[in-house]
């Protein structure tokens, strides 16, 4: 008589009862681990507020200044000799110009590498009356993994000495304009060089390189509306130290820099740009620039405008006067009223520190979880194959279990391969600034169903196990069978563990 058999009649309601409660069990269970394993994510409300002094957004003082579209421009590209390699640089310049003009050296993000970049603020500067020099960004020693700030501040330096020297500039007033990335080295090379007149900040983090990835992360997943139990990975995948090594730039502080800065500082941000703390990263800069008492500072906020103060493809409005006005009309534009102008930013949540995971999830054994689920999986697969290279083949699983087990496997995969997708898919809509409650809400429902649905296919082929050897006897199969038996299931539960950590099944905490 069959499981829930009752006078010799079938009757599977009690153990399709007790299936759906062990599934049901186990599901809790695995998003009680994935809620407990840690850590989690909650970031603080930003209280304090820039709040600008006018929304216009030139520059103040007395100072006369020639206006952008002034000067015909030339450009000049030349060669630059590093320690260990070669970059290109080109120069635009103002024709027939007065001599003694200040300088600016462009430092690239990380978007940016070649000595044609910047274009449009070279060719503002250049025609009113500011020598403007893009050096190529040195690529043999930056890599995704390898990023070292001082020595990229070294190598900037060697071409801001070249302009100080270069024929018309006034090699007192020569200055760095440092744009996102670039704006953790322009405070090194300020440091290191205190005759650099001034420094621009343009879409500056601040703080290090972790916070504002981890930062950047959480906006762009609100923004789309992703599933608080989602915004949990930011900790677990930004605060895992690299498999294998490597990103030890993430953690770079530009802070000690910044309090030996006695330059002044122009800082310009677009309120679009949601990648960037632009109430926190300010106010923090001032801070640092003050402990020196240094107070030469001037904020500017450009309506809408992107990462790269851009909106539609065009540098925003007033931004090439603005930066112009203000190289130009040094030492009066340092402090030159209003010090704080433009659109009013909003900064919803902090960045902070990162919290790192636990071992189990950090570094390597992000790597090594997954590469060891899948052996399993395949652990008994490829013995029966070997057993086939060397003598007969070994006995298999029974039909019914071989079935049940090829489904566990897929169903475990599957897991992973929906969980995969859907973070593409939700990364495509937060880089491009689109939302689709379709595919983000759809497709959370979706992934935690496959979840869900592999907990259950795994039941059912454990409970059809255990059946086998209680009708069949201990020797169900060979131990072929037996270890492709054990090894699946397994590496279904570490699958499913991993899937857990990453939030997929419903939190219970």
């Amino acid at each position: 008589m069959g499981d829930g058999a009752v006078g010799g009649t079938n009757y599977p309601g009690p153990v399709i009862y007790r299936k759906l409660a062990v599934v049901l069990g186990l599901v809790l269970i695995f998003g009680l681990i994935g809620s407990l394993s840690g850590p989690g994510w909650s970031p603080q409300p930003m209280t304090e507020v820039v709040v600008p002094e006018t929304a216009d957004v030139a520059i103040g003082s007395d100072a006369v200044t020639d206006p952008v579209g002034t000067y015909e421009t030339a450009q000049e590209t030349i060669e630059v000799e590093l320690d260990g390699a070669t970059v290109l640089a080109t120069i635009t310049y103002p024709v027939d110009a007065p001599d003694g003009r200040p300088g600016m050296l462009f430092l690239h993000g990380a978007g940016t590498a070649t000595n044609l970049n910047f274009a449009d603020q070279a060719e503002a500067l250049a025609s009113a009356g500011v020598y403007a020099m893009v050096p190529e960004k040195r690529m043999d020693t930056y890599t995704t993994t390898d990023r070292d700030y001082v020595q990229m501040a070294r190598d900037y330096l060697v071409s801001w000495r070249i302009l100080t020297e270069w024929p018309g500039v006034d090699p007192t007033a020569v200055g760095l304009y440092g744009e996102s990335e670039g704006a953790w080295i322009a405070p090194v090379a300020a440091a290191q060089e205190p005759d650099v007149a001034f420094v621009v900040f343009v879409s500056a983090p601040v703080v290090p390189p972790r916070e504002q990835f981890a930062f950047a992360a959480d906006s762009y997943l609100r923004s789309v509306g992703v599933p608080p139990a989602l915004l949990r990975a930011i900790p677990r995948g930004l605060g895992a130290n690299m498999p294998g090594g490597g990103f030890e730039y993430a953690d770079f502080d530009a802070s000690p820099y910044q309090q030996q800065m006695e330059q002044p500082v122009l800082l310009m941000y677009g309120t679009g740009d949601s990648s960037m703390p632009t109430v926190q990263g300010p106010l923090q800069l001032i801070d640092d620039i003050a402990e020196t008492g240094n107070t030469q500072y001037t904020l500017r906020y450009f309506e809408g405008a992107n990462h790269g103060i851009r909106i539609d493809d065009a540098l925003a409005p007033g931004f090439n006067d603005a930066l112009a006005r203000w190289t130009l009309g040094l030492p009066d534009t340092a402090t030159a009223e209003p010090r704080i102008a433009g659109a009013q930013p909003v900064q919803r949540f902090r960045a902070a520190p990162v919290s790192h995971p636990r071992w189990y999830a950090d570094g390597d054994m992000l790597v090594w979880s997954i590469v060891g689920a899948f052996a399993l999986l395949l652990i008994g697969p490829v013995a029966w194959v070997g057993s086939r290279l060397v003598r007969r083949p070994s006995r298999r699983l029974p039909p019914p279990l071989a079935r049940y087990s090829a489904a566990t496997a897929l169903a475990a995969t599957a897991v992973l391969v929906v969980f995969a997708a859907y973070i593409v898919q939700v990364a495509n809509l937060a880089l491009n600034y689109r939302t689709d409650d379709l595919a983000v809400q759809g497709g959370w429902v979706l992934l935690q169903a496959v979840g869900i649905f592999a907990v259950a296919v795994g039941v059912r082929s454990v409970a059809a196990g255990i059946n086998a050897r209680r009708t069949l006897g201990a020797d169900v199969s060979g131990a072929v069978g037996r270890i492709t038996w054990w090894g699946v299931h397994l590496g279904a539960t570490v699958v499913l563990l991993i899937a857990a950590y990453w939030g997929v099944f419903p939190s219970v905490l």
